[in-house]
């Protein structure tokens, strides 16, 4: 099982996501990091965790107000393996820091269609497709993705060349409520590639009841600062055969 810690950008601060309501995120208070900078909260997933992978999401680009590509670039140099979300639609999106980074993260919140993810597919060795949901629904500005089933999405966007699958349900980022399992069963099952799951998980007992459900990774935030995921279970985790 892979733990990949998150961190959300905003104005060149990290910030603590609750539920997908981006106007109210606040600077994080973390158990592990004294600011909420950047560079310095990645530090304390290294130091404290020993983590390697690092998930971020710009908030300033995918809402198109600015861009903090100066931060990812300096924790790409210190040896980080970047997942990046920037809010990409299409192939024209990409610039040479997104072309360059270790995985690029394309959401259905701000993809157009499934034809403008097989281009970027082709454009970029690695891309990671992120099922985004609200309250049990998937998120996406296209209606064509909005329409389809669940399991008829996700087969789609595995066959246009993804190399992993997020099922993120953005209403229960930072609430630590647990994690929607009937749509991720759903999910699951029409899967082709790697499964991620980020979106609500609590504690250690989370991660072990997804791993049995033949989940691959997860990504986590609130956890991790609040200490209710430990060194520990980290560990564990990540150090099983």
């Amino acid at each position: 099982m892979r733990i990949i810690p998150v961190m959300d950008l905003k104005n060149g601060q990290v910030v603590h996501a609750v539920a997908g309501e981006r106007k109210s995120y606040a600077p994080v208070q973390s158990r592990i990091a004294a600011s909420s900078s950047p560079l310095e909260v990645a530090e304390a997933f290294k130091e404290e965790f020993g983590f390697e992978d690092l998930y971020i999401a710009d908030l300033d680009a995918i809402e198109q107000r600015g861009s903090n590509q100066g931060y990812v670039t300096q924790l790409r140099s210190q040896g980080w393996r970047i997942y990046i979300d920037t809010g990409i639609s299409t192939v024209a999106d990409l610039d040479d820091v997104l072309r360059g980074v270790d995985r690029l993260v394309v959401g259905t919140e701000t993809l157009r269609s499934l034809d403008d993810l097989a281009e970027i597919c082709e454009a970029h060795p690695f891309v990671v497709a992120s099922l985004d949901m609200k309250f049990g629904r998937v998120w996406s500005r296209s209606p064509q993705i909005c329409r389809m089933e669940m399991e008829d999405l996700v087969s789609s966007l595995c066959a246009e060349g993804v190399s992993e699958l997020i099922f993120l349900e953005v209403s229960r980022v930072g609430t630590e409520s647990g994690v929607n399992e009937r749509n991720l069963r759903r999910a699951l099952r029409a899967s082709t590639v790697p499964l991620l799951v980020g979106g609500g998980i609590r504690d250690s007992r989370d991660i072990e009841r997804l791993s049995e459900a033949g989940v691959d990774g997860v990504l986590v935030a609130t956890a991790l600062h609040s200490g209710r995921l430990a060194k520990e279970d980290v560990q564990r985790f990540t150090q099983s055969p």
